[in-house]
């Protein structure tokens, strides 16, 4: 069904907009940041100038979502329950429709739930892979958007008020994963 509209509808006025973007691709916009245009001129790259072309990415993003769901469930539950809780979690409007359109919400979204994900794991296996790896979601939720900033406060919010945030924050690789982080909010 998302493929479907996905190539039926013709762009929205803000994917429009990211084309345009994409059209002149540079580290950063005022509106944006870069990946949205990034992806589109990637779409394009390679399907040409149709819109399923152009979405092709942010669909691809919204059909991981929902693994990236059950990868994050599975740390706190078996597989049954996590297969249900993201089934009802994808009949939620917005993870439902995530990806028919070309919009930064869907590389955001994603980021967030690898960011609760590669958390979940640094908290419970404290492997050094797993930090690196949170490191390179950061970056990649700063690239998607803006408002990744309240995954910062949420992240704060965990370091000061659970005991195993505070000692997070005494491992100096959680610290080198906050730095190859902030490499994604360079362009910005």
């Amino acid at each position: 069904a998302k493929l479907a509209f996905a190539a039926s509808m013709p762009l929205f006025g803000d994917e429009a907009f990211y084309r345009l973007e994409a059209r002149a691709l540079a580290w950063a916009y005022t509106d944006v940041p870069p990946l949205t245009p990034w992806l589109i001129a990637l779409g394009g790259a390679v399907g040409g100038d149709h819109p399923l072309a152009l979405r092709a990415p942010f669909l691809l993003m919204g059909l991981l979502l929902p693994l990236a769901l059950l990868a994050w469930a599975r740390q706190f539950t078996g597989a049954g329950e996590a297969r249900a809780g993201v089934l009802l979690a994808m009949l939620l409007p917005l993870s439902a429709t995530l990806g028919v359109l070309a919009l930064p919400d869907v590389p955001l979204t994603l980021a967030w739930v690898l960011l609760a994900w590669m958390l979940a794991r640094v908290l419970r296996h404290g492997r050094t892979g797993d930090f690196l790896l949170l490191g390179v979601v950061l970056a990649f939720g700063w690239l998607a958007h803006y408002r990744f900033a309240l995954a910062y406060v949420a992240g704060f919010l965990l370091l000061v008020g659970t005991i195993r945030g505070r000692r997070l924050a005494l491992d100096p690789r959680f610290w080198l994963a906050q730095g190859l982080g902030l490499a994604g909010f360079v362009p910005l």
